[in-house]
């Protein structure tokens, strides 16, 4: 019914060419990246598409740790915008409705590159033995020859220079101008994508993106900016000096979005999930971040960090990484009836007897798990016990 219904829509609507051609794919966006996610997976996996599996994007969602209604919610929600994108292009007229394609792919193919590395939780890509040659040839070409973050950085510097000269004419462009954009848009991704490769941002890995690949954007973006206004002088490019300074400062930030878009799914399907355990971290120090950037990959989806804990007082209603600073030691009982957890993790190696006597006795007092994380190196070139014992001796 609603490839019928998509169909006829865009046969009777009046939106450009490209648009009417998009908007069946964006009425029928769900089931399609569904689809698109189980069908290479498996096939990547060395398991033949035709076999039944609990891999389909609801129970990709539910091991995230979403409920049966929130992970069909969560479809429906991504529907709607997919809908509402597709009444977005039938609404612009005129061939400015390409212009917005960039965006829309972008977006969804984050979502289902989201999903699809979702199946290599368990075990990484590289070490999978045994695979068919197809599902090498895939995971190759996907993972460590990167030609699918290729494809999708031309949709990303497509994005920024549509979005570029928008910004640049006050969303006023003619169909001539818009014309001589897309006559040039093959020319500025290629310049944008060997940017990219020079400036060493296919080097990283998305699933790890810091701070520290920022500076590595940043160059990329200003040597796709000035390599694309100086092509712009014998290559058929229209881009002025207000609109490369445009498009290096939403490159970067397309950048940025797409490495951390990660990070951002993640954050969003542990604030949809259902949550048995809560915790609190104390020290809001170098170690306290170390120890959330772990629990960031090794909890369960089930338990959710709720804050930190932490004496020094110029830090109480900060956010440290993303978390509030609940409070001081002294502030447990009271921390405790405001937002209940069940879980206490000691990451500050500065504590006193004293504040770990009061966080033990809190501890058996509320029944709560009281644990500790460690941050160190061990040496393994170091002289063993027995060793040092047989040379006493």
């Amino acid at each position: 019914m609603l490839g019928v219904l998509s169909i006829q829509g865009s046969r009777l609507g009046e939106g450009s060419l490209p648009a009417r051609f998009a908007m069946p794919l964006l009425a029928l966006m769900v089931p399609l990246l569904d689809t698109v996610t189980v069908t290479v997976t498996r096939l990547a996996t060395g398991n033949p598409v035709s076999r039944r599996g609990l891999d389909h994007s609801h129970h990709r969602l539910t091991r995230l740790g979403l409920s049966s209604w929130r992970a069909a919610a969560a479809l429906i929600g991504l529907q709607v915008i997919a809908g509402g994108c597709a009444i977005a292009l039938s609404l612009v007229l005129g061939y400015d409705a390409v212009l917005l394609i960039p965006y829309m792919a972008l977006f969804f193919a984050l979502v289902a590159l989201f999903m699809m590395d979702r199946s290599f939780d368990a075990e990484a890509p590289g070490q999978i033995e045994d695979l068919p040659a197809l599902a090498r040839v895939i995971l190759s070409f996907g993972y460590k020859r990167r030609f699918v973050e290729l494809f999708l950085d031309a949709a990303l510097v497509a994005a920024a220079y549509f979005g570029a000269m928008l910004l640049r004419y006050d969303f006023d462009l003619s169909i001539a101008q818009v014309d001589q954009m897309i006559a040039g848009l093959p020319w500025i991704v290629a310049i944008g994508c060997c940017s990219f490769l020079v400036a060493g941002v296919y080097r990283g890995i998305w699933r790890y993106t810091g701070l520290a690949e920022a500076v590595r954007f940043a160059l990329a973006a200003m040597i796709a900016g000035l390599a694309v206004k100086l092509a712009s002088s014998f290559l058929p490019i229209i881009i002025s000096r207000a609109a490369a300074v445009m498009f290096v400062l939403l490159l970067f930030n397309f950048l940025v979005g797409t490495r951390w878009s990660f990070h951002l799914f993640q954050r969003i399907g542990r604030f949809l999930a259902h949550s048995a355990g809560r915790l609190v971290i104390v020290g809001a120090d170098a170690r306290g971040a170390a120890a959330v950037q772990h629990l960031h990959s090794a909890i369960s989806a089930n338990t959710e960090l709720l804050g930190l804990l932490d004496d020094d007082s110029f830090k109480h209603g900060k956010l440290f990484h993303g978390y509030p600073v609940l409070g001081s030691l002294a502030d447990l009982e009271t921390i405790m009836a405001r937002t209940p957890f069940d879980e206490i993790v000691i990451a500050q190696e500065t504590l006193s007897a004293t504040q770990l006597a009061l966080l033990e006795s809190f501890a058996q007092s509320h029944r709560i798990t009281l644990r500790r994380f460690m941050l160190g190196v061990t040496d393994l070139t170091a002289p063993k016990i027995s060793d040092r014992q047989l040379t006493t001796a």
